[in-house]
């Protein structure tokens, strides 16, 4: 049994397949008015709504690939979760062939994709050929970490909490992505290495794919206190995940 430490194989490709988005939605984005479907935009020359109300950070298409979820709206076709493919700092089109101008005004949120981790112990084996979350070695419940994944209708109910990912940035020439720091209090602890992964996807999917696993080198311990996992800077030569 080994853990290396590796960008998943699987992931790699995934991401030139969509399966992972690591953006993180920012800013002010608030619906004032909704327009009724219409034109030919969407796909198979669907009709399309459009959404006018302030999002700061949309300017330039900025959110043009995101997939935006509208809830709230006292009009239900106006709710849902639908791909942009236009936005400005005042306007979002989405493919909702079903928009109508009518009823109160709801709120506007992604879909982004949520990561979580597990930690494992030293018999674990783990290494570029891993595709997906698994409970095999994974270190027990103690204090705030829980094992386990991700329950019905995709709530994190295992790993206590999902880590905070950051927007992609670019470095020179490296794209790079990070994490948050992540903490668990009160637990008794011992890690030799560990396992991120896409946790959105396990309440559709019989299996969370995983992104990367680290290797600690030696056993890393807490005993009824916290454990932390800090990552590196979201820089080239440092960010944890980069694309040259």
């Amino acid at each position: 049994m080994a853990i290396t430490q590796a960008i998943a194989d699987s992931f790699k490709t995934q991401l030139l397949q969509g399966r992972h988005n690591f953006t993180v939605l920012t800013g002010t984005n608030t619906v004032s008015s909704v327009a009724a479907a219409g034109g030919t935009n969407g796909p198979g020359g669907t009709a399309t709504t459009v959404y006018t109300g302030t999002f700061t950070n949309g300017t330039a298409d900025a959110y043009a690939g995101l997939t935006l979820t509208m809830t709230g709206f006292a009009t239900a076709g106006n709710n849902g979760t639908y791909l942009c493919i236009r936005s400005s700092a005042t306007t979002v089109e989405l493919c909702n062939p079903n928009g109508a101008n009518s009823g109160a005004m709801g709120t506007v949120g992604t879909t982004i994709d949520v990561f979580a981790i597990a930690l494992y112990t030293s018999s674990a084996s783990l290494d570029k050929t891993t595709t997906a979350y698994a409970s095999t070695n994974e270190v027990g419940s103690s204090g705030t970490y829980v094992t386990g994944g991700i329950g019905p209708g995709g709530n994190l109910v295992g790993n206590a909490m999902a880590l905070v990912s950051t927007t992609p940035v670019l470095s020179t020439d490296t794209a790079c992505c990070s994490f948050a720091s992540i903490s668990w209090t009160a637990a008794t602890i011992t890690a030799r290495g560990a396992l991120i992964y896409n946790a959105s996807l396990g309440a559709v999917k019989t299996t969370m794919p995983a992104v990367l696993v680290l290797n600690f080198t030696t056993d890393q311990t807490s005993t009824a206190g916290t454990f932390t996992i800090t990552f590196p800077a979201q820089t080239a030569g440092n960010a944890i995940i980069q694309l040259l």
